[in-house]
């Protein structure tokens, strides 16, 4: 009987394990699908970061356009009123001698 109850121990043991590593199995199998969710959320995300970053690249490469091209006309602009102004300084003397009273002419 020795040998009964030795092999009926040693049977329940491996079922016991078999029991214990199915559900182990199970569990691991649960958490790798849980993994694979979280996965495919982090693959979406990126993607939405991705285009976002793309988007807000194109916004800045827009907006240092208009801003070169904002400045080159300011200083076209100051150049014209910097040869305006030479202008006029340079003719001032001619303006001031002018004279407008038609009663004091020699």
């Amino acid at each position: 009987m020795d040998i009964v109850s030795t092999l009926t121990n040693t049977l329940e043991k491996l079922k016991t394990k078999r029991d214990a590593l199915g559900t182990k199995i199970n569990t691991d199998k649960e958490c790798a699908t849980c993994i694979m969710q979280q996965i495919k959320d982090c693959k979406v995300n990126f993607e939405k970061i991705n285009k976002e970053i793309e988007k807000s690249e194109h916004e800045l490469d827009n907006l240092n356009n208009t801003i070169e091209q904002t400045e080159n006309g300011y200083n076209k602009i100051l150049e014209a009123g910097e040869t305006l102004m030479s202008i006029v300084s340079q003719n001032l003397t001619d303006v001031e001698n002018i004279n407008v009273n038609p009663h004091n002419q020699n």
